[in-house]
């Protein structure tokens, strides 16, 4: 009974390391991405903002998450986030009224969007652009501070 139990606590243990190692190994890819000097220029703490990094098409997409700190018309105010959930910078995007975005899970047009509602979006490695998603069309920035 004692090794059944003692194996069942080992299968548990090791069960609860496995977010922990994927979590460093997204870490790791943002740390070891080869970023454009354009994105760098726009965007100079992409790598504490970096939350994964996939491919698709030939394209490293860098993702990223934010928070909707405002709603207008035709525009919205985000603050990204680093990894830590720190807002590291605060960007105004522009977006046409069927324009999308994954916001709380879903894909969500950018005029439904409410304050505080959590965004993901990405940015291709080499040069600068937002997306709502990876090989999407890219999102106007009307403004970006780092802060």
């Amino acid at each position: 009974m004692k090794r059944v139990l003692a194996a069942a606590a080992a299968v548990c243990v090791a069960m609860l390391a496995v977010p922990a190692i994927a979590s460093a190994d997204d870490i790791t890819a943002c740390n070891e991405v080869n970023y454009g000097a354009d994105v760098l220029a726009k965007f100079p703490n992409i790598k504490e903002a970096c939350q994964k990094v996939m491919e698709k098409d030939g394209g490293i997409y860098v993702k990223f998450t934010g928070e909707v700190i405002s709603v207008g018309k035709d525009d919205l105010t985000v603050q990204i986030k680093d990894r830590n959930g720190k807002a590291v910078s605060e960007m105004v995007m522009g977006f046409a009224p069927d324009q999308t975005i994954n916001a709380r899970g879903v894909e969500t047009r950018f005029a439904d969007l409410k304050k505080g509602d959590e965004l993901h979006f990405y940015v291709e490695r080499a040069r600068w652009g937002l997306f709502s998603q990876p090989g999407s069309s890219s999102i106007t920035v009307k403004e970006r501070k780092a802060l």
